[in-house]
């Protein structure tokens, strides 16, 4: 995510440079294939350690910006790993 904000502030009025310092000091990125489903448990880890590093409980929200085509197969993916569950 470093050189997000210099990408991004055409885009943003007001940057509050501190408040922009702390997202990026907790955005984190993952670059895998999503066709290979085994790259997914490289995320698991990544998120595991995030949220322990953090003390979050597991609440996570996914956002797909990807191609119709590999919709299903990225949500199977997600769910098959652990990584999302369904509750109630």
């Amino acid at each position: 995510p470093k050189g997000l904000l210099e990408r991004s502030k055409k885009y943003i009025g007001t940057i509050d440079h501190a408040v922009w310092q702390r997202m990026e000091e907790h955005t984190h990125f993952v670059s895998l294939d999503v066709t290979k489903r085994d790259e997914y448990s490289r995320l698991k880890q990544v998120v595991g350690h995030v949220e322990s590093h953090y003390g979050l409980p597991g609440n996570r929200i996914f956002y797909l910006a990807t191609a119709a085509y590999f919709f299903c197969d990225i949500t199977h993916s997600i769910a098959s790993t652990g990584l999302a569950l369904r509750s109630g």
